[in-house]
């Protein structure tokens, strides 16, 4: 993880040197960062306070669930804004995410979607917005 976190803010910094355009390399480094130290600071401690009501309850409910996928929304259209690509923004917040019962439970329910539709899709979306020929220009 850290090693992509690396990779993308060196592409960052190339295509910030392509564009001529150094703010951008720096939005994206600086954005990335904060948003890191933010959620990995205030956001696993929000996270907490709803695992432990998971737990209590023995159960995520729909409307954890919804906060869940609203927030992650929220996170990948953040980093995707600031120039670093949405799934770091995903990654990120599932680095947040509270282990245990919520985890496994949050897993069991959006397992069966990502892995048989959503992946699927991301790698459909990445090759039809691959333009083969730039590769050696």
């Amino acid at each position: 993880a850290t090693s992509d976190a690396i990779s993308w803010c060196i592409l960052a910094i190339v295509l910030a040197v392509y564009r001529n355009s150094p703010v951008m390399a720096v939005v994206a480094i600086v954005g990335g960062l904060v948003y890191t130290l933010v959620l990995l600071t205030l956001g696993r401690r929000a996270f907490a306070k709803l695992g432990d009501a998971a737990e209590a309850r023995q159960a995520i409910t729909a409307p954890m669930l919804s906060t869940v996928l609203i927030v992650l929304m929220a996170c990948a259209w953040l980093t995707d804004t600031i120039g670093i690509y949405a799934i770091f923004g995903a990654f990120i917040l599932g680095a947040a995410m509270p282990s245990g019962f919520f985890a496994e439970r949050l897993t069991g329910r959006l397992e069966p979607l990502t892995t048989t539709f959503l992946l699927p899709l991301f790698f459909v979306y990445s090759g039809l917005n691959t333009q083969i020929g730039l590769v050696n220009t």
